[in-house]
């Protein structure tokens, strides 16, 4: 949708012409440029995933210090927060982040930057989801 509308934007014609004039007026607002910003950036944007999955797989990365630091690599990222499994899947960048309060254990990032999998604390059923994903995702798990 956004891309349809951003094309046709681009159309000649007085009625695009009118409604490019609208658009301007309108970016002068700093809320409608909130909004702009984040429909093309995406992060309202909530990927399928498992219905028993983490309430943040699926979702864009959240906010947290330090991460952002580490999402220019190529492959999957996983964040240990306090609570990543002891058995660390091959083929991901594992990064130990000390945060005052984490509001989660543990997220595996994908190269886009949204969460693939994620636990609040490890155990077996936890490590054994980790394992699978980073396999989906392309890494030598």
């Amino acid at each position: 949708m956004h891309t349809q509308a951003q094309t046709l934007l681009l159309s000649p014609g007085a009625e695009v012409t009118a409604l490019r004039a609208l658009l301007s007026e309108w970016v002068r607002e700093p809320v409608v440029v909130g909004r702009l910003a984040t429909l093309l950036e995406g992060p309202d944007v909530r990927y399928p995933c498992d219905a028993d999955a983490h309430r943040l797989t699926g979702w864009f990365v959240p906010d947290i210090d330090g991460v952002d630091h580490h999402l220019d690599d190529p492959r999957p990222v996983l964040f240990d927060l306090g609570g990543a499994p002891a058995e660390r899947p091959h083929g991901v960048t594992v990064v130990e982040l000390a945060v005052a309060a984490p509001p989660v254990g543990a997220l595996l990032v994908r190269p886009d930057g949204y969460v693939a999998w994620a636990a609040d604390e490890s155990g077996p059923r936890d490590a054994t989801a980790l394992h699978h994903v980073a396999v989906a995702l392309g890494s030598d798990a």
